[in-house]
């Protein structure tokens, strides 16, 4: 088995877009809430900032 195979599948384009899209207009965020949980981001300082805005 090779590292390759150890990492999960992940898009930290996606994830930034997500963040991003929750910082220009956090009314979405009971959707998207509903959706996705801190666990569901691949980088730790994703995860953080996702818990951030969910705090707001």
């Amino acid at each position: 088995m090779s590292l390759l195979d150890l990492v999960p599948p992940h898009s930290v384009e996606a994830e930034q877009g997500v963040i991003g899209g929750l910082l220009l207009d956090n009314s979405v965020w009971d959707l998207v809430a509903d959706m996705l949980s801190a666990g569901d981001f691949f980088r730790r300082d994703h995860r953080l900032i996702y818990q951030a805005i969910g705090q707001w």
